[in-house]
């Protein structure tokens, strides 16, 4: 009876390579004829825009700019005193180093202002801020493998078991959100809007037929200008959104990614004539991906006890899915800042070291805050940088050959003043993956030769002493036997051998039937 190969395909995701660099982003501003001199900074805020990715042979491109915004006082010849802003935006164009990577591949950007620098020359104002930019770059890609051997009774077969993401779909999409936000009694109405910054949440995701479906939310806060004064407006702007991907359904875990790439206000009036009226509209990025957690074994090895057999066998590396651990780490923090109001607080977090320790995952970040309030004595806007290390132990039962993922995620943040100063608090997800490369060389064609394996001249019985490094698998092979017939002739309960153990091997004579 012929041999028959039963094949099956399944896709994969791997890691193809990653890296990190930083970019210096240079600029000037020159004061307009109608502006006022500066007489003080109050603040100068960078925000980075990735417009555009772009893979090709070994490199990730990455296309951007990046926003100043300024505010300062400003005083005329009168000695009228009020407060400015200007707007400034640089392009950038990087080029990251990943070997093996090509256009065919999916790219993942993330960016950060490390730190920003500014210095006032009469009417110029130079700008520089320094990004850090990190790329990663997967390939998702179809194996096609052997999984079953059929037709020869004696043919024996090694199979390992590979656990991974299957993955049936990824799909970038964007959410176009708008909304109208009415300003309280408690609110004067707006002269100027000072800032406008944006973050996102996700709050639910699940996969239906088709596509998933993902609910978020945009936290928006607006400093603006009214009477003589500075105010902040908070809120949260809910939105639901479909990334239509063919195939998908429920029985599939969905992920998404937010991103703002977009935002714009403007001010108009309300039915009382007053600008209390918010018009805001906001382009979100929404990387979504549906996959499912699978268990799958492929043969790796096979021969005959009977006949020679030519095996054909190919490498493939997988990224084998150990495990996925959501660690949530709230931090409380007390700073010494006196204040009567705190117009924002922003917050960034990044891993600077992540590592296993015994059974666990040890991880070392920071917290990064910007923080502009009014100072309870003086009455100034005031920046204020602070950089808050934190370690988290993520205890669990993790291999020491494990390799760490580990993306932080701001889930919420609060704040409070008191006498004392300023209470944060900030709860942080720590998204962890633990994972490992598995290079496996399957097979993918069996070839048979009819040609008899000659044990005519070899002894009746086959003392063989087991070498350091050898398993059952690899003295049955050896000696055309099978792993079952060692084990019944040496009464091997464990299934296990250890080096220098004595193994007999029985010969056994076999002919191929006609």
């Amino acid at each position: 009876m012929a041999i028959e190969l039963i094949r099956e395909a399944f896709k994969v995701e791997e890691l193809k390579g990653s890296n990190e660099i930083q970019t210096l982003v240079e600029d000037e501003i020159y004061l307009s004829p109608t502006k006022p001199n500066i007489e003080k900074i109050l603040w100068v805020h960078g925000k980075v825009d990735v417009l555009n990715t772009k893979l090709i042979k070994d490199k990730l491109i990455v296309s951007g700019n990046v926003r100043f915004n300024v505010l300062y006082n400003s005083v005329d010849e009168e000695n009228n005193r009020s407060l400015q802003t200007l707007e400034k935006t640089k392009e950038f164009r990087e080029e990251l180093e990943i070997d093996g990577v090509d256009e065919d591949m999916a790219a993942k950007v993330k960016s950060k202002i490390e730190y920003l620098e500014h210095e006032v020359e009469e009417s110029r104002i130079q700008l520089k801020a320094l990004v850090n930019l990190w790329g990663e770059v997967e390939e998702y890609k179809n194996i096609e493998a052997i999984k079953e051997i059929k037709g020869k009774d004696s043919l024996q077969t090694l199979k390992e078991t590979v656990n991974y993401k299957e993955v049936f779909g990824r799909e970038i999409s964007y959410a176009h959100v708008k909304d109208v936000i009415k300003l309280g009694d408690d609110y004067p109405e707006i002269e100027e809007i000072l800032k406008f910054t944006t973050s996102t949440r996700e709050v639910e995701s699940m996969v239906v037929d088709d596509r998933i479906i993902t609910s978020g939310e945009i936290i928006a806060n607006i400093i603006y200008y009214s009477q003589d004064k500075v105010y902040s407006y908070k809120t949260t702007i809910p939105f639901n959104h479909f990334i239509e991907m063919q195939g998908v359904n429920k029985d599939l875990v969905g992920s998404v990614e937010y991103e703002v790439v977009e935002g714009n206000c403007e001010i108009s009036v309300d039915e009382q004539g007053e600008q209390k009226l918010i018009d805001l509209e906001i382009k979100v990025k929404v990387v979504g991906k549906a996959f499912q957690d699978k268990s799958r074994e492929l043969i790796v090895d096979a021969y005959s006890t009977k006949e020679v057999l030519n095996i054909e066998r190919e490498e493939v590396n997988i990224r084998e899915s150990l495990k996925d651990i959501k660690h949530i780490e709230d931090l409380n923090l007390a700073l010494n800042i006196d204040a009567s109001d705190v117009l924002e607080v922003e917050a960034h977090v990044g891993v600077l070291d992540k590592k296993i320790v015994d059974t666990g995952v040890e991880v070392e970040g920071v917290l990064s805050l910007d923080i502009e309030y009014i100072d309870r004595i003086t009455e100034e806007i005031i920046t204020h940088r602070e950089d808050i290390p934190f370690k988290s132990n993520i205890y669990d039962d993790v291999n020491a050959d494990s390799m760490v993922d580990v993306n932080p995620v701001i889930d919420s943040i609060n704040h409070n003043v008191n006498r004392d100063g300023l209470e944060i608090d900030c709860r942080v997800i720590l998204n962890t993956s633990l994972s490992r490369n598995r290079r496996i060389y399957c097979i993918n064609e069996v070839v048979e030769t009819n040609e008899l394996i000659d044990k005519k001249n070899a002894p009746s019985i086959t003392v063989y002493i087991v070498q350091k490094g050898d398993v059952l698998w690899d003295i049955a092979k050896r000696y055309h036997t099978t792993i079952e017939d060692i084990i019944l002739s040496n009464n091997i309960t464990s299934g296990e051998v250890n080096p220098g153990d004595k193994i007999i091997i029985e010969k056994k004579i076999e002919e191929i039937p006609v």
